[in-house]
This record gives C-alpha cells, structure tokens and sequence, in this order.
C-alpha cells in the first residue's frame, strides 16, 4: 500500500518534471526558430531591407527565448530539489 508521503513525493517529481520540460521545449524551439532565421530567410531577406530587419528581429526573439528558456529551467531546478515532510 502506497503511504500519503509516497503520493506527495510522486506529486512533487511530476512538478519537478514539469518545471524543466518546458524549458527544454522553448529551449529546443528557439534553436529551431534560429535556424529558420538563419537559413531559410537568408534568400527572403536578401530583397529588400524590411525583410532583413524581420530576419533579424527573428533571430533576436529566438535568442531571448533560448536564454530565458536556460534562465527559467535553472531556477527550477532549484526550486525543485528541498524535500519537505
């Protein structure tokens, strides 16, 4: 039989789980969204210098969210490991 305490520690490593998939997602979207910026926009951004701004402005959000994404899953990494009864 599973104890009261067993369910809340299950409970709190879901939490904790949670706390760093999320980062990792934006993390892995942001570099993805890099790329596309890089690579895929080169072409579009070479016609006029709007659309070389845009390239630019992509790469910079997809910047701050990888960074925000390293920021968020290491304070919540923290904030995940005391272990209260």
């Amino acid at each position: 039989m599973q104890s009261l305490t067993d369910g809340k520690r299950e409970g709190t490593r879901l939490k904790y789980r949670l706390r760093l998939f999320i980062p990792l997602s934006v993390a892995v979207l942001a570099v993805s969204a890099t790329l596309v910026g890089i690579f895929t926009l080169s072409n579009w951004a070479e016609a006029s210098a709007a659309h070389h701004a845009i390239q630019h402005v992509v790469i910079f959000l997809s910047g701050v969210g990888f960074g925000g994404s390293i920021v968020t899953g290491y304070l919540g990494s923290r904030g995940g490991t005391n272990n209260e009864s």
